[in-house]
């Protein structure tokens, strides 16, 4: 007998273990319709194969009948073969004679069909009210074999008898004297009795014993098993996040090498940053990477630079900064603004991803890392990776990947003072060719001025003194050889010679000395001195000169007001030398305690390459000069249209205006 169960479904009786063969007794039809119907109701609802031979009555017709009452989806099940109910003829008569060996084969295959489809088990049984007095011994053989077959076997066998055919006191008797059912049930007035045999009995009791140790067994083996599960389970997530982990710093580890081993080669930042975001995508696994520079405007806007992977535009529509407000608590700017890495394992969940969060999870973003990049103490940017898994960048990882930050931001540095040592090389070299050439220039100034200004003391001055010295000569020999007859209008015409001369001569001196001294800028100030020069460049050159002021006086030191005019002195030069232009304006303003001049003209339009290049040296002098008393100088050009020459030179001292 098996120690697994089934539930018998008759009256209050509760399980009969697998493999028992009891009997029934019934006085009317309704009787043992009340025994069959629950009894295979109750098989097919615990997944059973169930089968049942009749005699009638109740023939086959009513019993199925019976079955439609209790089942609604008897007629369904009996097409699928869930149920078979067969004459007896068709079971245990065929041929027309009874072969025990035949039934006993027939059960076998039945059976194992029946588990073959899944079945849980197997219940049948039939109606024996069609066993003469001759069959009982033969039948008798039939239990036996029966009882046998079935003891170790996923099957229950009920067999009904009519109280009918004999007395029921000798029915009961015989039912306890036959061994060959573990136990009889019965329905008299309306109540269910049970008989069982000795033997059913013992064996009843042993099985509960052995049940209930068994029941306790497997309760302490199952605390056992689930003590061992659980301390396997957590092996098992331990050693799979060890896994995780080293499959993570591995990643880390690859993208790291590769990294570190292009930064030796290149030289170009923008390449670096394309390169370190590429091999994070590519050798690193990751679902995307970029870089992003610490604007220093108003709003510390966060400007990415460089990415690779999935993104879809999202990095040229979404707004990012490093400020202490919404759109600057993300990662990237938390990571720039505080100096440290910033970690979000669960990208959904994380509440300062909600100006972004929609449109990270449409990406297949679920965590992320941002890593500053710090140079000299000073965050200048941010290195941003995002996983397409969430509890990505456990501790391990982000330990290599902030080595890799710092291996960046070092390479950045030395690219940009590399870059900013040879830009400081060239502007080195070009100032130098600069310095040369003006030096070189102003050479040449002072040797032509000095043979200028020799050249007119020589002609004019030289002249004049000649002259006079000649007039003078000539009066003393006029006043010998008069003897004291001198002519007095001859006289009087020779000494207003001498007062002629002597007036050129003084004009001479004060132009060269004017030239050499801006006397009118000594002794009337910048205003009048720019005015003065508009009327002379236009009398000298025949270029139309426009001078508009809406300063009426401005309180500046000799030094800023020399440099201011000379300025404008040789913008008016390199208009009348290169511009080919046939008006020039000059304007005078003031604003935001600056004095800004301008100079205009409409030429040609300087171009840029005459802006740059080292023989432009009335443009270098000109920067020089307003270098010097810390002012700017900006020149631009518009070919066909002219050239424009703005000074700005601060006021420290102003005057009315």
């Amino acid at each position: 007998m098996s120690t697994e169960s089934t539930k018998i479904g008759i009256g209050t009786l509760g399980d009969i273990p697998w493999g028992t063969h009891f009997c029934g007794f019934y006085e009317t039809n309704e009787d043992l319709l009340d025994i069959l119907v629950p009894y295979l109701k109750t098989g097919l609802e615990n997944s059973e194969f169930c089968m049942w031979t009749v005699f009638p009555p109740p023939g086959k017709e009513e019993t199925i009948g019976a079955l439609r009452r209790a089942i609604p989806n008897v007629d369904q099940r009996l097409a699928a073969g869930d149920i078979e109910v067969l004459e007896h003829k068709e079971w245990y008569l065929k041929g027309g004679t009874f072969d025990s060996q035949r039934v006993i084969d027939g059960w076998l295959e039945k059976l194992t069909r029946a588990l073959a489809r899944g079945y849980a088990g197997m219940r049948t049984g039939g109606n024996r009210k069609w066993l003469t007095q001759e069959d009982w011994e033969n039948f008798s053989v039939y239990d036996e074999k029966l009882n046998k077959f079935i003891a170790h076997q996923r099957m229950i066998v009920l067999c009904s008898y009519p109280l009918g055919l004999v007395r029921a006191a000798e029915l009961f008797d015989l039912a306890r004297m036959a061994r060959a059912h573990e136990f009889a049930i019965a329905k008299r007035r309306g109540k269910w009795e049970v008989v069982e045999s000795p033997e059913t009995r013992q064996a009843w009791h042993q099985m509960k014993r052995l049940n209930e140790e068994l029941e306790r067994r497997v309760v302490k083996q199952t605390k056992q098993l689930e003590a061992t599960n659980e301390k396997l389970r957590a092996e098992i997530a331990d050693r799979k996040n060890r896994e995780r982990e080293l499959e993570c710093i591995g990643r880390a580890l690859r993208l790291v090498s590769h990294s570190n081993a292009m930064l030796v080669h290149l030289t170009d930042e923008t390449t670096a940053l394309s390169e370190i975001c590429r091999i994070a995508v590519e050798i690193g696994g990751y679902k995307m990477a970029w870089v992003g520079f610490a604007e220093q405007d108003e709003r510390k806007t966060v400007r990415p630079v460089a990415h690779a992977g999935f993104e879809a535009g999202y990095l040229e529509s979404v707004t990012i900064t490093w400020g202490d407000e919404p759109y600057g608590r993300g990662p990237a700017g938390t990571a720039i603004r505080t100096g440290q890495p910033c970690v979000v394992r669960n990208i959904p969940e994380d509440p300062a991803h909600a100006p972004w969060r929609n449109e990270v999870i449409q990406l297949g973003y679920r965590s992320s890392i941002a890593l500053p990049l710090r140079s000299l103490g000073r965050t200048f940017g941010v290195l941003s990776i995002f996983a397409a898994e969430a509890d990505a960048f456990d501790d391990g990882e982000t330990k290599v990947l902030l080595e890799l930050a710092k291996d960046l931001a070092f390479g950045l540095t030395i690219l940009r003072t590399r870059a900013e040592r040879n830009g400081a090389e060239q502007a080195l070299r070009t100032t130098t060719e600069q310095l040369r050439a003006l030096t070189a220039k102003l050479e040449s100034v002072r040797e032509e001025e000095g043979r200028r200004i020799g050249r007119e003391l020589h002609d004019e001055i030289g002249s004049a003194m000649t002259g006079l010295k000649w007039d003078l000569e000539g009066l003393d020999k006029l006043c010998s050889e008069a003897g004291g007859r001198v002519d007095c209008s001859t006289l009087r015409e020779r000494i207003k010679g001498m007062v002629e001369l002597a007036d050129t001569t003084s004009s001479t001196v004060q132009k060269i000395s004017s030239e050499l001294r801006l006397v009118i800028l000594d002794d009337l100030g910048l205003i009048p001195a720019i005015e003065w020069q508009a009327q002379e460049f236009a009398a000298r050159t025949g270029i139309a000169c426009q001078f508009d002021s809406s300063v009426e006086s401005i309180d500046m030191d000799r030094e800023k007001a020399t440099a201011v005019f000379r300025i404008i002195q040789e913008a008016l030069t390199n208009i009348l030398r290169h511009s080919q232009a046939t008006r020039a304006n000059i304007i005078l303003e003031k604003e935001n305690h600056e004095l800004i001049v301008e100079v205009r003209d409409n030429g040609r339009g300087i171009t840029e390459s005459e802006k740059t290049k080292p023989s432009s040296l009335g443009l270098i002098g000109m920067q020089e000069r307003a270098h010097l008393i810390n002012g700017k100088i900006e020149i631009t050009g518009i070919p066909g249209k002219g050239t424009v020459l703005t000074v700005r030179v601060p006021l420290f001292n102003q005057g009315s205006g």
